[in-house]
């Protein structure tokens, strides 16, 4: 009443609701499913979100989900690391390499997702090519996403590949020869261990076998290329072992890494 200036009269207006917490979330996408958990690292036992297996020299993707669960855009640099503690953006198993993709399969400019609106998501891809040297078991790859607006907001996972056992021996094409009946002829051949394992045990045949031929195999122990007489007085061999058991302790073939696809086929310990 303005003919009351004793009077006052005071209101307020009370604004209810939750302050919600500003993160962000990489997960995996499995079709319409997403894996990860917010903060989690790992899966609740320490192992992988995603474990992907491959052959050596193939290449694997991760399908990757970059969640903005803020109330703001932002953008985020999106990075790999072959350790998490400490992670080293860009680094990653030897021969191991990663390419940081969107869905489009473009690559992203020094990691970056580009600009995400609020509660807003985008899918990217992490191309992991594994070397063809790789020998059997898990390689890790941590994968981490970071606010560029604000660096805060980070969330890191843990993927891994696991290499596959893969057994290839090989053995140098055919060879003509030519003999009178009586005679002999010695055929060379080049063995190679073109998997990724040790190939000890594997026996050494003939297929069809030769069906009025007498026919024996021997081992080329001083690697020469030619049958000496030391060697063809030993017994013929009839697997990879054979050969391995008649090998000095220094011979070069039990030291070199069968993985490289060369003459020598054994594994070094």
């Amino acid at each position: 009443d303005p003919n009351r200036p004793d009077l006052t009269n005071s209101s307020w207006i009370v604004i209810r609701g939750d302050v919600l917490a500003s993160r962000v979330d990489l997960l995996n996408r499995d079709g319409t499913n997403l894996i990860a958990d917010g903060s989690n690292t790992t899966r609740p036992d320490g192992s992988p979100w995603l474990n992907i297996n491959a052959d050596p020299g193939a290449k694997v993707e991760f399908p990757l989900v970059v969640q903005n669960e803020s109330l703001l855009s932002d953008s985020f640099q999106l990075s790999f690391s072959a350790t998490n503690a400490p992670f080293v953006p860009g680094s990653t198993p030897l021969g191991y390499t990663v390419r940081l993709l969107d869905a489009s399969r473009n690559p992203l400019s020094n990691g970056n997702t580009g600009l995400i609106g609020p509660n807003s998501s985008r899918d990217f891809i992490a191309e992991v090519t594994v070397p063809q040297s790789a020998r059997p078991g898990t390689v890790n790859f941590y994968f981490r996403v970071q606010g560029v607006r604000n660096p805060a907001l980070m969330d890191t996972k843990l993927d891994a590949v696991t290499v596959n056992r893969v057994g290839n021996l090989a053995i140098k094409q055919d060879q003509p020869g030519a003999t009178a009946p009586g005679m002999a002829w010695v055929f060379s051949h080049v063995m190679s261990n073109l998997g990724n394992v040790t190939v000890v045990d594997s026996t050494i045949s003939y297929d069809p076998p030769f069906p009025t031929f007498d026919e024996a195999l021997y081992a080329d122990l001083n690697g020469n290329g030619i049958l000496d007489t030391a060697e063809l007085s030993a017994q013929p061999i009839t697997g990879v072992r054979d050969i391995w058991n008649r090998l000095p302790a220094n011979s070069p073939l039990k030291q070199i890494d069968p993985a490289r696809g060369l003459t020598e086929f054994f594994d070094p310990g």
